[in-house]
């Protein structure tokens, strides 16, 4: 009997373990005198397969550029992320929206926005830029404060 509840305790442990989420990767660079740091900023463009028009493969697309954004987020490399809010007389709206990235490097920022489903497909163009802004940005809770629309 001792035998069996011996293995039920450690297949709970090893599924507590498996389930158990990595901690998150985020930059352990501290805030200066100021109470500011690096982070970096992704602009994001419209790219050389950007079409004005929405189709089944560009809702998609969308789907998978969001889907992306929450795993970023989740993984705690990605702060901040959304679109630009345009009025239909701004004549230029090819910035499409921004990515604040918590990384060591602009290179660790690049590489990670290169994962974007949109960036790959071309329909997005992005250009990273080290920003000094407050420390403590953050995307944490975001999923429970915002309440999802109705489908």
């Amino acid at each position: 009997m001792r035998r069996w509840q011996a293995m039920v305790a450690i297949l709970a442990l090893a599924s507590a373990l498996a389930g158990a989420q990595a901690p998150a990767k985020r930059s352990v660079r501290e805030r200066d005198e100021r109470g500011m740091r690096t982070y970096f900023m992704g602009f994001l463009t419209r790219g050389p397969s950007w079409t004005p028009e929405q189709t089944d493969a560009t809702r998609k697309l969308q789907e998978e550029h969001l889907a992306n954004i929450r795993r970023l987020a989740e993984d705690g490399r990605l702060l901040i992320a959304g679109p630009f809010a345009y009025e239909a007389s701004d004549a230029d709206q090819s910035l499409r929206g921004i990515f604040i990235f918590d990384t060591e490097t602009r290179e660790e920022a690049e590489e990670l926005a290169k994962t974007d489903p949109a960036v790959k497909a071309g329909r997005l163009t992005i250009r990273i830029i080290p920003w000094y802004g407050p420390y403590g940005l953050t995307y944490a809770d975001h999923d429970t404060i915002v309440k999802k629309p109705a489908r």
